[in-house]
């Protein structure tokens, strides 16, 4: 893949992350010229001038098709598919790629987590300076976490969110290379103090959401009936085994509730659903517009992941007036500090996410929905900032 132009002064390399976006529209607020590399849905480039103009753009159409061989390979077979290292190895050709295509006038590198190593050692060969955003928690405190999880819930099936060792290795040599790391809350933050990154090369930014359906259109309903949202992959890493078991033990007394599921559904949990669960809507993944009208017809977001770097969900939900349940383990404590309309559960127990939800059904009146929910230091100005004051400091210390 021959690249033209290349001139800029930061090299964004994109991994997966509902946040992408916001972080490449800041990064057009700085005035600095860029490029941005994402492989998904496909392997492109992005490039930037100083005046928000695309300079120059492609895909890479080999690199597509190799990923799709691995994949293809590895999770038809079953035993090869259950190491996951075809995430490993997918991660690795995304990473060469982009090692082979940046800017040599590039003087600082936003990598992402899990994808980055081989060109953020490039980057520090050149003495240049790196930011290594975090979309997750501390690989060691997720692994722990999950492996957990998955004894418990989902021993013998496909673990969805297996972390191979050689992965591992991976991010924990990208975490030791970088200037700064980037979180997303102080839950994440704290995982890596306790894994030993020092304070001094962490960096926590607040994310954003954008303004929802601002029609409140549970005025007229029943008000002593109370709809239940979940957002996101429905999966073990999303609390969805013990949110199933307390909300299928309270249906049988209570009868004032439903609950609909919106994502994708992954294997490793599908029996859950096998009984017939009428008060419970599955819908699959849906655009953006979509999901506000579905927010604008819900009272209450639970959120009860066992681990969550951040959850933009609990943003959305707020700003679209909803009442918000949602795990320690996530950005949840942070929002909580502004906003009343957030009540913090633990994830990791069943009786406390029933005491969360029994409250709610006590009260109904409470938690119906609002027009929205003020979330001031969770905005889209102090995040831009965040990411200008990341690149100035990294750029003028070169």
């Amino acid at each position: 893949m021959a690249l033209l132009n290349k001139i800029c002064e930061v090299t964004i390399m994109l991994g997966a992350g509902h946040h992408q976006e916001k972080l490449v529209d800041a990064l057009k607020q700085t005035g600095y010229p860029f490029e941005v590399f994402k492989y998904y849905p496909k392997f492109t480039f992005t490039r930037y001038n100083s005046r928000k103009e695309i300079t120059s753009t492609g895909t890479n159409h080999f690199y597509s098709f190799l990923v799709k061989v691995v994949w293809a390979l590895f999770v038809r077979i079953n035993f090869l598919k259950k190491t996951n290292l075809h995430i490993y190895f997918a991660h690795c050709i995304y990473d060469y790629w982009v090692s082979k295509n940046v800017s040599n006038s590039s003087k600082l590198l936003w990598a992402w987590s899990q994808v980055s190593l081989i060109t953020i050692k490039k980057f520090k060969k050149q003495n240049a300076y790196v930011v290594n955003e975090s979309p997750t928690i501390h690989i060691s405190e997720w692994s722990k976490i999950m492996n957990a999880e998955y004894n418990m819930f989902a021993k013998n099936k496909y673990q969805y969110y297996k972390i191979h060792k050689r992965l591992s290795q991976r991010i924990i040599s990208e975490y030791e290379l970088s200037d700064k790391i980037v979180v997303l809350s102080t839950y994440a933050k704290d995982t890596f103090l306790k894994n030993g990154i020092s304070p001094n090369k962490l960096v926590q930014v607040n994310l954003f959401a954008s303004e929802g359906y601002s029609k409140c259109s549970n005025t007229l309903e029943n008000k002593n009936f109370v709809k239940f949202l979940f957002v996101g992959r429905v999966d073990v890493l999303k609390g969805i085994p013990r949110l199933i078991k307390v909300v299928s033990k309270m249906s049988l007394a209570h009868k004032n509730f439903s609950l609909t599921i919106v994502g994708e559904m992954k294997e490793e949990v599908e029996d859950l659903f096998r009984n017939h669960l009428d008060f419970i809507r599955i819908v699959k993944p849906i655009n953006k517009g979509e999901l506000n009208k579905v927010y604008s017809e819900h009272d209450v977001l639970v959120l009860p992941s066992v681990q969550e770097s951040f959850g933009l969900v609990i943003l959305e939900a707020l700003t679209n007036g909803l009442f918000v349940l949602a795990s320690l383990n996530s950005g949840a404590p942070d929002v909580s500090k502004e906003s009343n309309r957030v009540r913090l559960i633990d994830s990791l127990d069943e009786a406390d996410i029933e005491k969360a939800i029994m409250e709610v059904l006590a009260d109904p009146q409470s938690y119906k929905r609002i027009v929205s929910s003020n979330i001031n230091g969770f905005s889209k100005d102090n995040y831009e900032l965040s990411i200008k004051k990341i690149l100035e400091s990294g750029l003028t210390s070169n």
